[in-house]
């Protein structure tokens, strides 16, 4: 899903409106994610070393209920051992670069480089760029802050 114009104003799609974006560098590249999304990114990566059960998961982050498998599939009770790199969820693990694919302008997405890893897209934003990154951002109203802690955290752990 892409951003869309609407009475003049830029506004992304998914629910988060004109929710700031934090943005900084992880894995050799720039990352922008939505703020809220890159604190459970970033708690979601804690977690998986912490939580106990599946239970303990889902409760701690109810907004990413969509990358876990179902209730049906893996009971609330059933102890976490690992599963979150390797085994039911690991076909839902997020990929931030991959999701900014979907939240950052279209004339921001052409700036970088898409890489197919068989496994989803992934959007790869030079340094470089970052100057004129944020200009368009600026020009398309979108507002962002970086933050290098929080997005390392939500991309690496």
């Amino acid at each position: 899903m892409r951003g869309f114009y609407y009475a003049g104003q830029y506004l992304i799609d998914r629910g988060h409106d004109l929710e700031e974006l934090v943005y900084g560098h992880s894995l050799g590249s720039l990352v922008f994610l939505y703020r809220t999304t890159a604190e459970d990114y970033a708690k979601l990566r804690t977690l998986s070393r912490t939580a106990k059960t599946w239970g303990d998961l889902r409760s701690a982050l109810p907004r990413l209920r969509d990358h876990f498998p179902s209730v049906r599939e893996v009971p609330n009770r059933e102890p976490l051992k690992g599963e979150l790199t390797s085994g039911p969820i690991s076909d839902y693990w997020p990929f931030p670069h991959s999701e900014q694919i979907d939240i950052l302008p279209a004339d921001v997405v052409d700036l970088g480089e898409i890489d197919d890893t068989g496994e989803g897209d992934r959007l790869y934003l030079d340094d470089k760029l970052e100057p004129e990154i944020l200009r368009r951002l600026t020009a398309h109203g979108i507002k962002f802050e970086r933050d290098d802690d929080l997005v390392q955290a939500a991309c690496d752990g």
